[in-house]
């Protein structure tokens, strides 16, 4: 059993979750066909790595374009791929999001799919405007790919040298000295790895690459912690279709500990809940290798020497929203001095510490990926309007929790 001491897990300002968690994970009634032509492969992939998202180089005809790596997905492209190509439409395809919303898409075929050498024929998928809308806009992706395209191999992250290799020969990987569990696969085909949490009896939990998280509950599980819970009202995260979560709580939890298929973390605290399924996301592949061979059922973790892990969560008890030319208050942290100043779910914020973000997108994408110009303040003045329309003045103090 590997023992990781962790550091750097949070540190958001404002935004503490909003947008960090878009929810790649789908699930279909429709099961996709399609297969990979080639055998006896070891392919070694590059990848970008945006915001908890991995990226990779996908080749469509003559183009490339970058996909995002979801292991919990299916595969979707922007408009622009389906009217580059010509590709026909096949039919709908009702889809299900992170955040239990449905969505009916249309579906298309595809020609032949190259990722790296490999060949990849015969797929359908599906078509969405995700990818044009801020903030998805800002990581630079143009489709994601994911379970449909892995279920016949083997892949193994390689996050210090940003890399994923894919084989049909596990046996080269040499995974010796890797610690090894049973995956299942959901109904779906999502690969579920076991996680135990304080010491409890494991549960077979997702993984999922297009997550930037470590390890977060599902809505209904987190609600069975009465102690040491952080509760925030409003909508933390997004789904494929770019709507809020039907329920108005999320929780974080603080735990004693969360082994995740034999990797134990520490006095941990768990990310935002989900609505759909508890899952573990990228964030773990800052700590370890991480190998999940689809066709032997095995999930493979080998921890880095010098991973070192302890959470640290700055906030100022807000998740924003950059509209327009302001901000609006997506979540709020129950007794927080946000939430005692009368900050509530769609609160308009005029300015925070005399700053707005007026309607440069380019502005607003660079504060969403490198945080916003008072992240690194200990308070913050804020000038919002409150449910009677008046404008009122509040400092916000940052919260720390160690």
């Amino acid at each position: 059993m590997i023992k990781i001491s962790i550091h750097d897990l949070f540190q958001n300002s404002v935004s503490l979750f909003i947008f960090l968690l878009f929810g790649f994970a789908l699930s279909a009634q429709h099961s996709y066909k399609g297969q990979l032509i080639d055998t006896a492969y070891v392919e070694i992939i590059p990848y970008r790595f945006v915001e908890g998202k991995i990226l990779i180089p996908v080749q469509i005809e003559e183009h490339t374009y970058w996909f995002i790596l979801d292991t919990g997905g299916e595969l979707i492209v922007s408009p622009r791929i389906r009217e580059a190509h010509q590709l026909k439409k096949s039919g709908h395809a009702r889809v299900r999001g992170v955040n239990n919303t449905r969505q009916k898409l249309p579906k298309i075929q595809f020609p032949d799919i190259r990722i790296g050498n490999l060949t990849f024929s015969k797929y359908e998928g599906i078509v969405s405007d995700f990818f044009d809308r801020y903030p998805a806009s800002c990581i630079g992706a143009d489709g994601i790919t994911g379970r449909d395209f892995l279920k016949n191999t083997c892949i193994q992250f390689d996050h210090p040298n940003r890399r994923i290799v894919l084989t049909d020969q596990p046996d080269k990987l040499a995974l010796k000295g890797h610690t090894v569990s049973t995956i299942t696969f959901s109904g779906s085909g999502s690969p579920q790895i076991p996680v135990s949490v304080n010491d409890q009896a494991p549960e077979m939990v997702l993984f999922d690459s297009g997550s930037d998280d470590l390890f977060s509950f599902q809505r209904a599980v987190a609600e069975q912690f009465h102690a040491n819970k952080w509760t925030w009202k409003g909508s933390t995260s997004y789904g494929i279709n770019m709507q809020p979560a039907k329920y108005e709580r999320q929780y974080m939890v603080e735990l004693d500990s969360v082994n995740i298929a034999g990797a134990v973390f520490r006095q941990c605290r768990t990310d935002v809940s989900k609505e759909s399924r508890s899952r573990v996301g990228t964030r773990i592949l800052h700590y370890g290798l991480v190998t999940i061979d689809f066709i032997q059922q095995r999930y493979y973790f080998k921890a880095f020497p010098d991973s070192v892990f302890a959470q640290d969560v700055r906030s100022f008890g807000l998740a924003l929203e950059i509209r327009d030319q302001g901000y609006t208050v997506r979540a709020v942290l129950d007794g927080s001095e946000a939430d005692q100043a009368g900050i509530v779910p769609g609160t308009m914020i005029r300015s925070i510490d005399g700053y707005t973000p007026g309607n440069d997108r380019e502005e607003h994408c660079a504060q969403y990926r490198n945080g916003h110009p008072w992240k690194d303040k200990d308070a913050v003045e804020v000038f919002f309007v409150d449910q009677k329309g008046k404008e009122q003045k509040t400092i916000l103090n940052l919260i720390w929790r160690e």
